[in-house]
C-alpha cells in the first residue's frame, strides 16, 4: 500500500472532490512527484463543509480514520495494514486507552471492522488532541 504525506493525501482528496478513495489514490500516485505535492493547501482550496477540511481546527478532540477501498474484505486489508497502523499509533501514545480504546486493541479492531463494513471507513484512534492526530 502506498503511503502519502498528510498534505499530499489532502491534495488528492480535494483534487478528486472526495469522489472515492480509489480516485484519490490514483490522483496521488500520478502527482506524488509534483513539487507542491507535500505543501499545505492554500485556504482558498479548502473543500466545502463536510469535505476533507470539514474538521474544526479548534475542536478539543480529534479522531484518526482509515478509509479502505470498496469491495475489499477488511481481513485481507488489515493483514497488510495492522503492523504499520499499530506502529503509528504507538508512536503517538503507548496505551490503547490514551487513543480512546478502553477495551484495548480488540475494541479498536472490532469497531474498525464494523465501521468499515458499514461505510468503508472507521476510527483507529479517537479523543486525541490535534497535534497527536496529525
Amino acid at each position: 500500500a502506498a503511503i502519502f504525506s498528510y498534505n499530499g493525501a489532502r491534495r488528492a482528496c480535494v483534487a478528486v472532490q472526495n469522489a472515492s478513495a480509489e480516485a484519490a489514490m490514483e490522483w496521488a500516485c500520478q502527482h506524488q512527484g509534483d513539487p507542491d505535492f507535500d505543501d499545505p493547501l492554500p485556504l482558498s482550496s479548502a473543500p466545502p463543509r463536510g469535505g476533507v477540511s470539514g474538521a474544526d481546527p479548534r475542536a478539543p478532540v480529534w479522531s484518526v480514520f482509515i478509509v479502505l477501498p470498496a469491495g475489499i474484505p477488511f481481513d485481507l486489508i488489515w493483514e497488510m495494514l495492522e503492523d504499520p497502523v499499530k506502529g503509528a499509533l504507538t508512536s503517538v501514545a503507548n496505551a490503547w486507552t490514551a487513543m480512546g480504546w478502553a477495551g484495548g486493541e480488540a475494541e479498536m479492531r472490532e469497531t474498525l471492522r464494523a465501521q468499515v463494513a458499514l461505510s468503508g471507513e472507521g476510527p483507529i484512534a479517537r479523543g486525541l488532541v490535534q497535534a497527536k492526530a496529525e
